[in-house]
Formats: C-alpha cells, structure tokens, sequence
C-alpha cells in the first residue's frame, strides 16, 4: 500500500476551529499530531493514508478553513497568505514524488474549481521555477496579496485570481521531509534572533549567504512560552542537521551574549533526523514533555 503523508499548515490558533477541521478528516487517513500556537497564530496537522483518501480528507479540512477561519482578523506573527496558507505533501512507502506531485495538482484543481480559492504551486510540485520556494509566492503576505493577484505573472496555477478577503490563498505541493524547529534563546530581545537567523539561513541578508544550506529561518517572540525563538525550516536533514543547526545558533548566541536554553520540534521528524541520543542535546523537553513515540513517524505510523 502506498502512503502520503500531509502537513497542512492553518492560519489559526483557535482550538474549537482545530478541532472541527480534524474532525473533517475523517476516518480513512491516520492523524498523526496536531498542534496549535497562539502567538504564531498557526495549527500543524500532521496526516498519513493512502493517497486518494488524502486529499479527500484535504479537501474536507479546507472547506472547515474556509467557513470558519478570517484572514482579515489574523494576527499571527507567523507569515501567512491563506486559511489554508500551506500545504505540502510528502511521499511515504510505496510512493514517489512524481507520484505525489501528480496528487498534488489533483488537489489543487479540486480545490480550485470546487471551493473557488487561488491555489499556488511549489516545491516539486511548481509550474514556474519562480514558484519553486514558499517564501517567493508569500513574499507581502496577506496585506499585498490583492495587488499580487491582480499581476499577470502571479496568476494562480488553480482557482480564480480572485482577491478572496477571508480565505486568501493557499500554497500546496510536493516536497522532501522538512523540519520544523525551532532554537529558544535566553534573551526577550527579538532583534537577536533576526540577527542570528540571518547569519545561519541560506539566503543570509540578502547580500550574502548565511553559514548554513537548506535552512531558512526568523527571529521571533511567542507568547505562549514568553520565548525569544529563532524558528528554522531544514529542507534538507541530509545535509544540514538539526544538532548542525542547533549548535550554530547556539554558537551565534554566544557571539552576540546571549545563551540558548532548548528548542522545540514543530510535528514530527523521520527517524533519521533525530536519533535517540540528540534529544538531551537540544533540550527539546524544555517547552513541554518530548515524547519520540509521538514525534517520530516511523514511531506513530504503522505501515503493515
């Protein structure tokens, strides 16, 4: 049986609204974690199941998005263009990314046609080399999407180019396993972790890379811990590690006097990306409780 897993990220931390939208997933798809953060102004689900099951459990969590989620009262400091503001779709056993590409553009012509949204293609999934990283089609975010739309190179691949005021749009496609992670510094300066998450991400400060590949990153402050975080995607666990990136905030702290104090993993990771031994090293217990029977899919997923 082959198995695509789905981690559709929502613009809201409302947590009746998380539990109508998991509730909207249904029975045929495994609901692996689902979490929600006020001060990011985010919920993360995490799914797996057969691919056609997906997207219909997809397609039911996004119509809850739509009915019960307003982009105009968001207030998340998490960039975000859309209800649903993105969702990627990642291969499991049994399925190749060709494979999960092709789910992918299914989707999002269902979701085009039938709930009338602007949906983007990225990742493997983007029809425009343009289109390939997230951060190009939300750069401006919610407040310039209108304007976005309205330009004939940003038409949406699927869906009208229709300004939608409560939904926005949302971004959808294949890719490898990210990782989402996030460095907790001993600091309520945000400007330091900005700093340090230009000196480690790939892009840097836009006039020169950072020290680290496959990692893009922000400086924040969340609420919810009263926590100065530099928050990090890692694209590619194979090449750039989370012990690699935890240790180079750690060292860029350092630098400019502050301390990291521990980190918290968004949704899950492969087992790959965190052997047993890293979990005392990062401090990802610092938060709230780790549990690696939670966090790790090959842990949570079975796939007799």
């Amino acid at each position: 049986m082959a198995f695509l897993e789905a981690v559709p990220n929502f613009s809201t931390a409302n947590e009746k609204v998380l539990a109508a939208i998991v509730e909207a997933a249904g029975q045929e798809v495994k609901v692996l974690s689902a979490e929600v953060s006020s001060g990011a102004g985010r919920a993360v689900i995490t799914l797996a199941g057969a691919p056609d099951a997906m997207l219909t459990a997809l397609f039911d969590m996004a119509k809850v998005a739509k009915n019960q989620i307003d982009m105009c009262k968001y207030a998340g400091v998490h960039p975000a263009i859309g209800a649903l503001d993105v969702c990627p779709l990642v291969p499991l056993k049994g399925l190749t990314m060709a494979e999960a590409v092709k789910w992918s553009h299914i989707l999002g012509e269902r979701l085009g046609s039938e709930l009338k949204v602007p949906v983007f293609l990225y990742e493997n999934s983007a029809q425009k080399p343009e289109r390939r990283q997230l951060e190009n089609i939300r750069r401006g975010g919610y407040a310039h999407l209108k304007e976005k739309l309205a330009r004939p190179e940003w038409q949406p691949d699927y869906g009208p180019a229709t300004f939608l005021p409560s939904y926005g749009a949302t971004v959808l496609g294949a890719r490898l396993p990210l990782i989402a992670f996030n460095v907790n510094l001993a600091t309520k300066e945000v400007k330091i972790a900005k700093e340090i998450a230009r000196r480690i991400r790939s892009s840097g400060d836009g006039k020169r890379p950072g020290r680290l590949k496959y990692v893009k990153a922000i400086g924040w402050y969340i609420a919810d811990f009263d926590k100065v975080q530099v928050s990090m995607n890692i694209t590619d666990f194979t090449k750039t590690s989370i012990l690699e990136a935890f240790l180079s905030v750690k060292e860029e702290a350092q630098k400019l006097g502050s301390e990291v104090t521990g980190s918290e993993l968004i949704g899950l990771a492969p087992q790959a990306a965190l052997p047993a031994e890293w979990i005392p090293l990062l401090g990802l217990n610092e938060l709230k409780p780790f549990d690696k029977q939670k966090k790790i899919i090959e842990n949570v997923l079975n796939f007799d």
